[in-house]
C-alpha cells in the first residue's frame, strides 16, 4: 500500500509541474488517503504483533 501512495505522490508532482491541476489534486488526495490507511494499519500491526507468552 505504501508503494501505491508513493506512486500517486509522483503522479501528483508530475501533473502539477505540467499544469494539470485537477489530476494533480485528485492524485494528491488519493495519496493522502492511502498514506493514512497505511499508517493506521502499521500501528495496528505493531500492537497485534506483540504477543506475551
Amino acid at each position: 500500500m505504501l508503494r501505491w501512495t508513493i506512486t500517486f505522490i509522483i503522479v501528483a508532482v508530475i501533473a502539477g509541474i505540467l499544469g494539470f491541476g485537477g489530476i494533480a489534486g485528485a492524485a494528491a488526495g488519493i495519496a493522502k488517503i492511502l498514506f493514512f490507511i497505511f499508517i493506521v494499519l502499521f500501528i495496528i500491526s505493531l500492537f497485534m504483533g506483540k504477543k506475551k507468552i
